[in-house]
């Protein structure tokens, strides 16, 4: 009885050691897909109580440098990839953005948000499931 309920204690580590290790292997090839890379955003959609508008010439700059750094179109500041999410400060830290990783490959990469538009530095901080959910699509710059 003891050896059994042992086993199940030893499984229950173990797959929790997994999921870290899985997690943290996932962040660090993702880091690697991003670092020195530009993107060219190419379109740009967001959604609203229902209502979808898709800006087609949506055309920011994103670099990521190896160093944590980033550079957009209008802004510069840090990156990271924390939990399969993107996380960029900016404005000598003053605004912090989460981005979910939706795809990201060798071509594309395409990132979602939620942006609240009561926020007064609109877009500095995360919204939650009521706010629009903006998604970013990029290719890599040739």
């Amino acid at each position: 009885m003891k050896s059994r309920k042992f086993s199940k204690n030893v499984i229950k580590v173990a797959s929790v050691l997994m999921l870290v290790f899985i997690t943290i292997a996932c962040n660090k090839r993702a880091e690697r897909k991003l670092e020195n890379t530009t993107w060219i955003g190419v379109e740009r959609t967001v959604e609203f109580n229902g209502e979808e508008e898709t800006l087609d010439e949506f055309n920011h700059i994103l670099h990521f440098r190896d160093d944590g750094t980033f550079y957009r179109t209008y802004e510069n500041g840090t990156w990271e990839v924390k939990d399969e999410k993107l996380v960029v400060t900016s404005y000598d830290g003053n605004c912090v953005r989460s981005y979910k990783i939706v795809k990201i490959s060798s071509k594309e990469l395409i990132l979602e948000g939620r942006q609240s538009p009561a926020l007064p530095f609109v877009g500095c901080v995360d919204g939650d499931e009521n706010d629009a959910k903006i998604t970013e699509i990029y290719e890599r710059s040739k």
